[in-house]
């Protein structure tokens, strides 16, 4: 048997893995929202180049599943400057009639979605190419795709991930220095523009005439020296800083200026300020936690040296872009790592808010599932010994009855007439939920009395259904045995029909029982969606409608997977009872 059960467990890894792919492709193929739900609100107009990135929950989807990016292979680090340009321009004022004006714009911003962070080097020159209209439609492209996203795997955030979520939101707030306005005067854009280039391309350009590193760190302390040496000094502190050093770090701060500058400021005093106000984002004191300092530093040095290393595709990273940095390879990593990605509604990991949830329905619909089979299994052997008698018509029209009434029209109507709080209701069962709000006082006897009583309304919509259409299969089950040589066999040597029914025909007669045992667990779970809801229990099934109304679809996805899995695994227990009702079966 153990033997057996490892077998099986292997083959649900390529069955989980076909189940998976198949996730994957519906969700590459599925069309994406419109582009106006996921363009900057700039875009919206002729380029304005105001208004924010795209939904943050659109951009965390996508990134979190790799779908912004080539599905299969990925050739976008080798993108044509001039294939960019020309993008800009038809998503900015494409040239034609009306309909196809409208047809190229969006084919435009779509293309530019897809390229993302791999067109801000194309960006980066564009910006210093163009001016006018054109030069504010670049910049808003060139935030949306610059602008990073923090992605968390836990619960627990583990200091590396702590400290590249803090460079990330703290990069955020470097680039937003620089963006400029329409309505912004000519030397505001031209510092704009001068500032996301020291961004791309350092600051340290813009201080070319240090002073000698000794002779800073002796005047740290003495503001007047360090005043006297003014911006000269700022190689040297950035150098200190970066070693840890703590007073370079604090004197760097205090030099660092207003953003914008003097009123009616030229382009390149502007420009300065805007550089060093971005200095600010990075910058630590020494009562810092080391987090704040470790982010400091990674962000003084992008600071200082500029982010063009991260395009850089050389040295055999154009073959790793190629072929992982996809839609098809980030999923696969994901799954590997049980990260099933974040919610955007609960904030909170994908696997863990499942988990969390399913404790309630796995204890509501195992409830059901065993008092289904403790009632169907017996009920049906009893028709199948009084069959044709007046009492078993009379059972027969009544689970009949049963089948036909749906579980939410039966649940909505005890929670109407039995509930409490309802107008002239009995006020026999709770409101709702799973247990009462003030369980976690009671003993545990009480409180497990409480959670059967809040169970009982739920547990009896979820099994009366499977109890009608399982009694039913159990008794032509036992009617084909009934006729078999064997149980005529019994009879005939005298055997009561007690015996003959409950000894020699049960079991083998309850095989198209267990055959649908399989399929049963999944069938529970998604009648208890509706359920759940009725009956305002916070489990799987509520879990998946709040995920549906909401779009959260790494919630929806997650569901999708582990449904997959339980399916297999009721399956498994169908094909296990199958070697206990049958003697004739046998693991090998």
């Amino acid at each position: 048997m153990t033997t057996y059960i490892a077998k099986r467990l292997l083959l649900m890894i390529p069955t989980l893995f076909g189940v998976s792919l198949v996730v994957w492709a519906i969700m590459a193929a599925a069309p994406e929202p419109p582009v106006a739900d996921r363009v900057p609100k700039g875009e919206q107009g002729e380029g304005t180049g105001e208004g924010g990135a795209m939904s943050e929950a659109v951009k965390v989807f996508r990134a979190q599943y790799g779908l912004d990016k080539p599905s299969i292979l990925n050739f976008y680090f080798d993108i044509d400057k001039a294939d960019v340009l020309a993008a800009l321009k038809s998503a900015w004022r494409p040239e034609g009639d009306e309909e196809e004006r409208v047809r190229l714009k969006l084919r435009a911003q779509e293309q530019l979605l897809k390229w993302d962070l791999y067109a801000v080097p194309a960006l980066v020159e564009i910006l210093d190419e163009v001016d006018g209209g054109l030069r504010d439609q670049a910049q808003t492209w060139f935030f949306n795709a610059a602008k990073g996203i923090a992605l968390t795997t836990g619960a627990k955030v583990d200091p590396e991930t702590a400290v590249r979520n803090a460079v990330i939101s703290a990069e955020n707030r470097m680039l937003e220095i620089y963006r400029w306005k329409a309505s912004d005067p000519a030397a505001r854009k031209e510092a704009g523009v001068g500032g996301l280039k020291a961004w791309y391309g350092g600051a340290a350009a813009l201080f070319p005439d240090g002073a000698p590193r000794d002779r800073v760190a002796a005047a740290l302390g003495d503001e007047a020296a360090l005043d006297a040496l003014g911006d000269r000094a700022v190689p040297a502190l950035v150098s200190l800083a970066l070693k840890g050093d703590d007073r370079a770090a604090e004197a760097l701060a205090a030099r660092t200026a207003p953003m914008a500058g003097p009123e009616g400021a030229d382009a390149d005093t502007v420009r300065r300020d805007l550089v060093r106000a971005a200095l600010a984002e990075a910058l630590w004191r020494a009562n810092s936690n080391t987090t704040q300092k470790a982010a400091g530093a990674e962000l003084l040095d992008l600071w200082w040296n500029g982010t063009k290393d991260r395009w850089d595709y050389g040295g055999g990273r154009w073959l790793k872009t190629m072929l992982l940095e996809t839609q098809f390879a980030r999923y696969w990593s994901n799954l590997l790592r049980f990260d099933l990605g974040i919610s955007s509604v609960h904030k909170r990991p994908v696997f863990e808010l499942v988990i969390e949830r399913l404790k309630y329905s796995l204890t509501l619909n195992f409830t059901a599932f065993v008092l289904t089979f403790l009632l169907a299994v017996p009920l049906g052997l009893l028709s199948a010994r009084i069959h044709g008698s007046v009492s078993e018509k009379g059972l027969s029209v009544f689970v009949f009855i049963l089948y036909s009434l749906p579980s939410f029209f039966v649940g909505t109507l005890m929670v109407r007439w039995l509930a409490q709080g309802q107008p002239d209701s009995l006020e026999w069962i709770p409101t709702g939920g799973f247990e009462s709000a003030d369980a976690w006082t009671m003993q545990t006897l009480t409180r497990l009395t409480d959670i059967m009583w809040h169970l009982a309304a739920p547990v009896f919509c979820l099994t009366y259904g499977g109890l009608a259409a399982l009694s039913r299969y159990a008794k032509t089950g036992l009617l084909n045995v009934i006729r078999s040589d064997y149980v005529r066999t019994a009879r005939a040597k005298g055997v009561s029909d007690f015996w003959v029914t409950y000894k020699h025909a049960a079991r083998p007669g309850i095989i198209p029982v267990v055959t649908l045992l399989g399929g049963t667990l999944t069938v529970l779970i998604g009648g208890s969606v509706i359920v759940e809801w009725i009956f305002n229990i916070p489990g799987f099934g509520m879990l998946t409608i709040q995920a549906i109304n909401n779009n959260d679809m790494n919630v929806i996805i997650g569901i999708s997977l582990i449904t997959a899995v339980l399916t297999m695994l009721g399956i498994l227990l169908a094909d296990l009872l199958y070697a206990v009702v049958d003697p004739r079966i046998s693991f090998s």
